[in-house]
Protein backbone atom coordinates (compact mmCIF):
# COMPACT_ATOMS: atom_id res chain seq x y z
CA UNK A 1 0.00 0.00 0.00
CA UNK A 2 1.38 3.54 -0.64
CA UNK A 3 0.68 5.56 1.86
CA UNK A 4 0.92 9.83 1.38
CA UNK A 5 2.26 12.03 3.83
CA UNK A 6 -1.36 12.65 4.83
CA UNK A 7 -2.08 9.06 5.37
CA UNK A 8 1.07 8.68 7.95
CA UNK A 9 0.07 11.72 9.53
CA UNK A 10 -3.27 10.66 10.11
CA UNK A 11 -1.66 7.05 11.22
CA UNK A 12 0.12 9.27 13.79
CA UNK A 13 -2.25 10.67 15.11
CA UNK A 14 -4.33 7.94 16.15
CA UNK A 15 -1.62 6.41 17.87
CA UNK A 16 -1.25 9.70 19.85
CA UNK A 17 -4.99 9.47 20.72
CA UNK A 18 -4.50 6.18 22.47
CA UNK A 19 -2.65 7.51 25.22
CA UNK A 20 0.00 5.39 25.77
CA UNK A 21 2.90 7.22 23.54
CA UNK A 22 5.15 9.96 24.14
CA UNK A 23 5.98 10.13 20.60
CA UNK A 24 4.97 8.41 17.50
CA UNK A 25 6.98 8.07 13.63
CA UNK A 26 5.71 6.44 11.09
CA UNK A 27 7.72 6.10 8.02
CA UNK A 28 7.54 3.92 5.02
CA UNK A 29 11.06 2.20 4.28
CA UNK A 30 10.43 0.46 0.74
CA UNK A 31 7.84 -2.37 0.92
CA UNK A 32 7.42 -1.79 4.90
CA UNK A 33 5.78 1.10 6.81
CA UNK A 34 8.18 1.57 9.89
CA UNK A 35 6.44 2.32 13.28
CA UNK A 36 8.39 4.14 16.40
CA UNK A 37 6.87 4.74 19.50
CA UNK A 38 8.11 5.66 22.37
CA UNK A 39 5.58 4.30 25.02
CA UNK A 40 4.00 6.06 28.17
CA UNK A 41 5.19 3.55 31.10
CA UNK A 42 1.96 3.17 32.54
CA UNK A 43 2.43 0.17 35.39
CA UNK A 44 -0.43 -0.09 37.28
CA UNK A 45 2.50 0.02 40.49
CA UNK A 46 2.46 -2.28 43.41
CA UNK A 47 1.19 -2.32 46.97
CA UNK A 48 2.67 -4.45 49.73
CA UNK A 49 1.25 -4.79 52.77
CA UNK A 50 3.14 -6.81 55.66
CA UNK A 51 1.69 -8.21 59.29
CA UNK A 52 3.92 -10.42 61.22
CA UNK A 53 4.71 -11.05 65.03
CA UNK A 54 8.18 -11.59 66.75
CA UNK A 55 8.14 -12.72 69.94
CA UNK A 56 10.00 -10.04 71.20
CA UNK A 57 8.91 -7.23 69.40
CA UNK A 58 5.15 -7.97 69.22
CA UNK A 59 3.28 -6.72 66.29
CA UNK A 60 5.63 -5.69 62.76
CA UNK A 61 3.72 -4.12 59.98
CA UNK A 62 4.60 -2.49 56.78
CA UNK A 63 2.49 -0.57 54.46
CA UNK A 64 4.12 0.22 51.28
CA UNK A 65 2.75 1.99 47.89
CA UNK A 66 4.20 2.91 44.83
CA UNK A 67 3.44 3.71 41.16
CA UNK A 68 5.10 5.20 38.13
CA UNK A 69 2.88 7.85 36.41
CA UNK A 70 1.17 8.64 39.65
CA UNK A 71 1.11 12.17 37.90
CA UNK A 72 2.32 12.23 34.62
CA UNK A 73 5.74 11.53 33.94
CA UNK A 74 6.22 11.29 37.94
CA UNK A 75 7.20 8.21 40.36
CA UNK A 76 5.56 8.31 43.55
CA UNK A 77 6.27 6.29 46.73
CA UNK A 78 5.01 5.74 50.40
CA UNK A 79 6.48 3.32 53.25
CA UNK A 80 4.69 2.88 56.28
CA UNK A 81 6.51 0.81 58.93
CA UNK A 82 4.81 0.32 62.52
CA UNK A 83 5.78 -1.64 65.29
CA UNK A 84 6.38 -1.23 69.27
CA UNK A 85 9.74 0.58 69.13
CA UNK A 86 9.27 1.60 65.55
CA UNK A 87 7.06 4.03 63.13
CA UNK A 88 8.09 5.83 60.15
CA UNK A 89 6.36 7.26 57.22
CA UNK A 90 8.62 8.14 53.82
CA UNK A 91 7.64 9.20 50.62
CA UNK A 92 8.98 9.57 47.64
CA UNK A 93 7.96 12.02 44.19
CA UNK A 94 10.77 12.31 41.13
CA UNK A 95 9.64 13.82 37.61
CA UNK A 96 12.22 12.74 35.22
CA UNK A 97 11.80 14.73 32.49
CA UNK A 98 12.46 18.30 32.93
CA UNK A 99 13.79 18.21 29.88
CA UNK A 100 17.94 18.77 28.71
CA UNK A 101 18.32 14.99 31.17
CA UNK A 102 17.11 17.09 33.96
CA UNK A 103 14.46 15.87 37.04
CA UNK A 104 13.08 16.56 40.31
CA UNK A 105 12.27 15.08 43.17
CA UNK A 106 11.19 15.51 46.59
CA UNK A 107 11.98 12.92 49.71
CA UNK A 108 10.29 12.73 53.07
CA UNK A 109 10.89 11.09 56.47
CA UNK A 110 9.27 10.76 59.53
CA UNK A 111 10.43 8.23 62.19
CA UNK A 112 10.52 7.69 66.03
CA UNK A 113 11.81 4.68 67.56
CA UNK A 114 12.04 3.70 70.92
CA UNK A 115 14.13 0.99 71.62
CA UNK A 116 13.92 -0.19 74.98
CA UNK A 117 17.91 -1.82 75.21
CA UNK A 118 19.19 2.27 73.62
CA UNK A 119 18.19 3.90 77.09
CA UNK A 120 16.83 6.75 74.97
CA UNK A 121 14.22 7.77 71.98
CA UNK A 122 14.90 9.29 68.67
CA UNK A 123 12.76 11.48 66.40
CA UNK A 124 13.78 11.90 62.92
CA UNK A 125 12.02 14.39 60.12
CA UNK A 126 13.97 14.96 56.53
CA UNK A 127 12.58 16.99 54.17
CA UNK A 128 14.31 16.86 50.83
CA UNK A 129 14.05 18.23 47.43
CA UNK A 130 16.58 17.43 44.87
CA UNK A 131 17.73 17.99 41.05
CA UNK A 132 19.15 14.91 38.94
CA UNK A 133 20.82 14.70 36.13
CA UNK A 134 20.67 11.35 34.13
CA UNK A 135 23.71 9.95 32.64
CA UNK A 136 24.12 7.62 29.58
CA UNK A 137 24.30 4.70 31.73
CA UNK A 138 21.39 4.88 33.77
CA UNK A 139 22.77 6.42 36.53
CA UNK A 140 22.12 9.58 37.87
CA UNK A 141 23.70 12.39 39.79
CA UNK A 142 21.90 14.05 42.41
CA UNK A 143 22.36 17.46 44.55
CA UNK A 144 19.78 17.91 47.03
CA UNK A 145 19.08 20.82 49.62
CA UNK A 146 17.06 19.16 52.80
CA UNK A 147 16.23 20.12 56.11
CA UNK A 148 16.34 17.93 59.29
CA UNK A 149 15.19 17.76 62.63
CA UNK A 150 16.40 15.07 64.90
CA UNK A 151 15.43 14.74 68.33
CA UNK A 152 17.27 12.54 71.14
CA UNK A 153 14.63 12.18 74.14
CA UNK A 154 13.71 10.25 77.45
CA UNK A 155 17.56 9.62 78.00
CA UNK A 156 17.96 6.30 80.62
CA UNK A 157 19.50 7.80 84.14
CA UNK A 158 22.06 5.05 83.50
CA UNK A 159 22.85 5.51 79.51
CA UNK A 160 25.80 6.53 78.68
CA UNK A 161 26.78 9.93 79.65
CA UNK A 162 27.34 10.90 75.62
CA UNK A 163 23.49 10.55 75.37
CA UNK A 164 22.50 12.29 78.28
CA UNK A 165 24.98 15.48 76.38
CA UNK A 166 23.43 14.77 73.07
CA UNK A 167 19.57 15.09 74.56
CA UNK A 168 17.29 17.63 72.71
CA UNK A 169 16.87 18.96 69.15
CA UNK A 170 18.98 19.51 66.11
CA UNK A 171 17.65 21.47 63.30
CA UNK A 172 19.49 22.00 60.71
CA UNK A 173 19.59 22.34 56.69
CA UNK A 174 22.22 19.91 55.02
CA UNK A 175 23.25 19.51 51.21
CA UNK A 176 23.54 16.07 49.79
CA UNK A 177 25.53 14.93 46.71
CA UNK A 178 24.61 11.47 45.72
CA UNK A 179 25.43 9.07 42.63
CA UNK A 180 22.68 5.85 41.80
Amino acid sequence: VAYGAGDLRLIEDCLMASGQFHSVAVRPEGRKLVVEVDEINDRPGRIDLGLAYDSRDGVVGTLSFERYNLFPGTYGAIHLTFAREVRGLETHLYHADLGGGFGLGLDTLYRKTSFGDQGFDHDRILFEPYLAYGLGDGGRLELGLGYRRDELSNVAAGASALFAAEQGTVRAPYLRLGFQ
